[in-house]
Parts: structure tokens; C-alpha cells; sequence
């Protein structure tokens, strides 16, 4: 659980929030970051919307940076824009539509059919 979840519903705090990611910088490695920054945000309620990551990498070691080199790399001018519009597509969807889910009923219904202890592992 999470120590700041909603008293009534134990919802994390970025339940009805969306994520992205983006990453910069000369090496590599942009989809493993951009992966396991979005699988980790999921675990704290985000929502994540389709295209939520985009990334500029240059040649491997020091170099120009994407502000330096005139802004001009295709995938990462497209992925920001799927990014950007995806985003607050979602973003409005959830504010339209929040997210429901009740974490502390589906705790003590998994507890019932569960052989720990349900004191342990139920939300408080």
C-alpha cells in the first residue's frame, strides 16, 4: 500500500492521473528508462496512455545536446507530439470518467479466499 492512499477508496495519490516519459541524453537506453519509469508509475495508480514516451539520444558519448544539434530529429519531433495529444486525451477522459475502484473491498474480498492472514496484507 502506499501511506498517503484515500481513506474510503485506498486509492495511491496518482489514481485519475496520467504519465509519461521523457528522456534525453548521448547514450543509450532510452527504452529501457522509458520502460521501467511507466511500469513503476502504474504501481502508484497512474494511467498511462498509449505513446507515452518519446526520447532524443545522440552518438554515444559526449556531444550536442538536441537543443544544440536545431531540434530537427523526426522520431523524436513525432513521439512528442503522440505523447503531448495522447496524454491529455486521457488526462480528460479521467477527469470526464475517474477511476472507481474501491482498493479496500478488493482487498477483504481477496483476503476471504486468500490462506494469509487478512489482517497483514488488508488496507487500513
Amino acid at each position: 500500500g502506499c501511506d498517503e492512499s484515500d481513506p474510503e477508496t485506498g486509492q495511491y495519490p496518482l489514481y485519475n492521473k496520467v504519465g509519461a516519459c521523457i528522456v534525453t541524453g548521448n547514450e543509450d537506453g532510452a527504452h529501457d528508462v522509458c520502460a521501467n519509469t511507466l511500469f513503476n508509475l502504474t504501481h502508484l495508480g497512474c494511467t498511462i496512455a498509449p505513446n507515452s514516451d518519446s526520447y532524443w539520444v545522440g552518438d554515444a558519448g559526449p556531444g550536442p545536446s538536441y537543443l544544440e544539434i536545431g531540434q530537427k530529429h523526426l522520431y523524436t519531433n513525432r513521439t512528442i507530439r503522440y505523447l503531448a495529444l495522447n496524454t491529455a486525451y486521457m488526462a480528460q477522459l479521467l477527469v470526464d470518467n475517474p477511476i472507481p475502484t474501491n482498493l479496500k473491498e478488493l482487498d477483504a474480498d481477496a483476503a476471504l479466499v486468500s490462506d494469509v492472514p487478512s489482517e497483514k496484507h488488508v488496507r487500513k
